[in-house]
């Protein structure tokens, strides 16, 4: 999900900010992980039937990024974060 921040203007973080609510609504948590993925910031969303920590989905995101991405573009146009 793109971050409300991030938003270019106004009209864009309501939208945003609008989805958010709509999916925690129905159960989904945002979790404390963002990444950059070229130029666009994301918020990590979790939809789970079991509870997982937010340092295992951190852990296994950076793997899946890893397979997708080639390493020179992960290393420059990657960027995983996690607040403990």
């Amino acid at each position: 999900m793109k971050k409300v921040k991030y938003a270019s203007n106004e009209t864009e973080k309501v939208v945003r900010k609008r989805r958010i609510d709509f999916y925690k609504k129905n159960g989904i948590r945002i979790t404390n992980i963002s990444y950059t993925l070229f130029t666009m910031n994301f918020a990590i969303m979790c939809l789970c039937n079991i509870e997982l920590e937010n340092s295992f989905l951190y852990e296994e995101l950076k793997n899946i990024y890893k397979e997708m991405i080639l390493s020179k573009f992960y290393s420059k146009y990657v960027k995983i974060s996690y607040i403990v």
